[in-house]
């Protein structure tokens, strides 16, 4: 399974990774369950890029106010993977240990995306200000993997890292 996490905050709502494709309809009604709709996220932030956390990404930002433009957060060496739509092959799968060809999510069709690439050197962003959320790149899985620590419970919200420790390893 993966996980998309919803943080509330302040400046309204951030999703952390869209799940596979056709996960929209999913996530939009979880927000709905909360009280949201999904004109309510302000900002996105992902993983990596791999479909299974990216897959949703298009069908949440083309419902979502065409006079908004919400930041998508990635790490810096995952970006050109997500843009170009090209397949990568993870070397070795964690639970099926062998290479498994990868796809990044379909890309949002409008102007509405904003991408906001992360990096060692720019880890930390405004993404703490609006909902107490700090970047942590956690290379292995994708060179540009970062896990999101979340300061108000000190909760990591870890994408796929976790999945590689082993078998066993719980996702959060």
């Amino acid at each position: 399974p993966t996980y998309v996490f919803i943080v509330e905050g302040m400046e309204g709502i951030l999703l952390i990774d869209t799940g596979g494709s056709g996960s929209g309809s999913v996530i939009r009604s979880a927000l709905e369950g909360m009280g949201y709709t999904a004109g309510d996220i302000r900002a996105i932030a992902l993983s990596h890029w791999h479909n299974d956390h990216t897959g949703g990404l298009a069908e949440l930002i083309d419902t979502i106010p065409a006079d908004r433009m919400v930041p998508v957060y990635i790490g810096e060496d995952d970006l050109p993977h997500l843009q170009s739509g090209s397949r990568g092959i993870l070397r070795v799968h964690p639970l099926l240990r062998i290479p498994l060809p990868h796809r990044p999510g379909r890309l949002p069709g409008g102007t509405g995306t904003r991408w906001e690439p992360m990096s060692m050197s720019r880890g930390r962003s405004h993404l703490v200000e609006g909902w107490s959320i700090t970047p942590v790149h956690t290379p292995g899985h994708t060179p540009g993997h970062h896990a999101f620590h979340h300061a108000e419970t000190d909760t990591m919200l870890a994408g796929c890292a976790l999945a590689m420790l082993s078998r066993n390893t719980a996702g959060i």
